[in-house]
């Protein structure tokens, strides 16, 4: 590979394990080396995406940008909130010297630049299906997008910025039928997501004239049901069926 810059990042160990496999895919990979005084490993990051950027700060947020998917397809596949990758410091890929330590992660508010110029292909399968969901999701502009705000911090906002984005994207597909299966349980969520009475800051809305729901959707039954929605979508689409990691 030809990679001008790489980084040290840190996941947990069964991230390592996925990803440090079955992992040519030309433009966005992980890898591990083990150490042979202490057998411990390291954990790395690179893309030849990084190779025509010279300010460590660009190449430090479009790392994060490209990150992002990959956060989203843990989080999605796994069901669970939380962090899965972490940077912290930024090398010379020729020399090997530290250019930036530690890395502070750079605030997102979507990805700037297009992602399916990375030359992951779909047609040559990695047979790891991390990877390869990977180079399928940054070749379609919804998908793309989707998996980034599922990498975000998991909150009400969120979720109903997510069920809005699949509304709209199905709207224009002319398939609008495939929400109507959770017909009921999408107005109990939009209705709590909305009530200012029930989360205070965290509700969409300001205070209005409108009664506060009668049922009440947790955030956990909320996550549970916009991911149901999601997988459907995957699957009706994009023939994108998703497996626990």
């Amino acid at each position: 590979m030809d990679f001008k810059y790489f980084f040290l990042a840190t996941s947990s160990i069964r991230v390592e394990e996925i990803l440090s496999v079955n992992n040519s895919t030309n433009d966005a990979m992980f890898w591990s080396e083990i150490h042979d005084d202490n057998h411990l490993s390291s954990f790395y990051f690179s893309s030849l995406a990084f190779n025509n950027l010279n300010d460590p700060e660009e190449i430090i947020k479009r790392a994060h940008q490209i990150l992002s998917i990959f956060e989203g397809i843990f989080k999605l596949c796994e069901k669970r909130s939380r962090k899965y990758f972490t940077l912290n410091t930024l090398y010379d890929y020729q020399t090997k010297k530290p250019i930036v330590s530690p890395i502070y992660e750079p605030e997102l508010y979507f990805i700037e630049f297009d992602l399916s110029t990375l030359k992951n292909s779909i047609a040559t399968k990695t047979h790891n299906p991390v990877y390869d969901l990977f180079s399928q999701i940054i070749n379609d502009k919804f998908l793309t997008n989707l998996f980034f705000l599922l990498s975000r911090n998991t909150d009400y906002k969120l979720l109903y910025m997510i069920y809005d984005d699949i509304k709209y994207f199905l709207k224009e597909e002319g398939s609008l039928e495939l929400l109507k299966e959770f017909e009921n349980e999408i107005k109990i969520f939009t209705h709590t997501a909305n009530n200012y009475e029930v989360l205070g800051y965290f509700a969409r809305h300001g205070r209005t004239n409108y009664e506060a729901p009668k049922k009440i959707m947790s955030l956990e039954e909320s996550t549970e049901l916009i991911y149901k929605i999601i997988y459907k979508v995957l699957y009706e689409k994009f023939n994108i069926i998703l497996y626990r990691l």
